[in-house]
């Protein structure tokens, strides 16, 4: 385990740069409090940055199933994020997803949200209109079509991801998960897999752009129920009892990998990043 038998421990990743980031780890089987632990850890959750505006939370439900399958984000780590989103002052916190078939919120177990908060709403990504926008540096792609809430310069966005394999990439973490954010009428072809004008484009350059375009200010992993062998839908749940959390998405991506015990250079679009 990540953690040992600590609750939380709080990790230093420095890249070539110089510069430093510190990745927050908790690990507890409760994931609201475990989630909690891993913010706290990190010493860096922007209260700042959310008061007074709107928060943008980003969970992986990429199949109708609950998080104890070790494919969905568990709706308990969203609900920390959402109290800590409030009381930073939050004016309000979009739960946002896309989807093949919807947003999988019922399926996953997110309705209670519905009722939770009025300033909290779930989101179905393929219900919003979209924009066309240029892609600064992108390698995949120039321009892509990205739904406008995603854009406005008043949100906070947060990457709740799934400590999960994939077939192609190796890992779906925070950076993966921003697949999602594509729209599946732009980038699915008939009568093949969904989204995948994206796979046969290069996944890997295709979640760069999707970071370039979007940037993440704040990464969380879910890794209470984790995922090995064929992720990220057919894979085997794994009991991690562990959260990852920090400021910096592809610092906490590489300690995830490294609680995988996977070697650093597998995930390809974490060395672009």
């Amino acid at each position: 385990m990540v953690a040992g038998g600590l609750g939380g421990l709080a990790i230093g990743i420095s890249p070539a740069s110089g510069a430093t980031y510190r990745v927050g780890v908790g690990n507890l089987s409760d994931p609201y409090e475990a989630t909690l632990r891993a913010v706290e850890a990190t010493g860096e959750w922007p209260a700042s940055l959310i008061s007074g505006r709107s928060v943008v939370i980003k969970p992986n439900l990429v199949t109708p199933v609950s998080s104890d399958t070790g494919a969905t984000t568990d709706p308990e780590v969203v609900r920390a994020l959402v109290d800590l989103a409030l009381g930073s002052g939050a004016q309000q916190v979009l739960i946002v997803e896309g989807g093949y078939r919807g947003a999988n919120f019922s399926a996953c177990g997110y309705d209670f949200f519905n009722s939770y908060d009025l300033r909290v709403k779930l989101v179905d990504l393929n219900d919003e209109p979209l924009t066309l926008v240029e892609v600064p540096g992108g390698s995949a792609y120039h321009w892509m079509y990205i739904p406008e809430l995603l854009l406005s310069e008043d949100i906070v966005f947060i990457s709740a991801a799934k400590l999960k394999t994939h077939f192609i990439t190796y890992a779906t973490l925070t950076m993966k998960n921003l697949i999602g954010l594509a729209p599946i009428d732009n980038y699915s072809y008939p009568l093949v897999n969904r989204l995948g004008a994206l796979h046969y484009r290069g996944i890997s350059q295709v979640v760069t752009d999707l970071n370039l375009i979007r940037p993440i200010d704040y990464g969380v992993v879910d890794g209470i129920w984790a995922m090995e062998g064929q992720g990220p839908a057919q894979g085997d749940p794994v009991r991690m009892n562990v959260v990852v959390a920090g400021r910096n998405p592809v610092a906490v991506d590489r300690v995830c990998l490294w609680a995988m015990v996977f070697p650093q250079g597998v995930a390809w679009h974490l060395s672009y990043a």
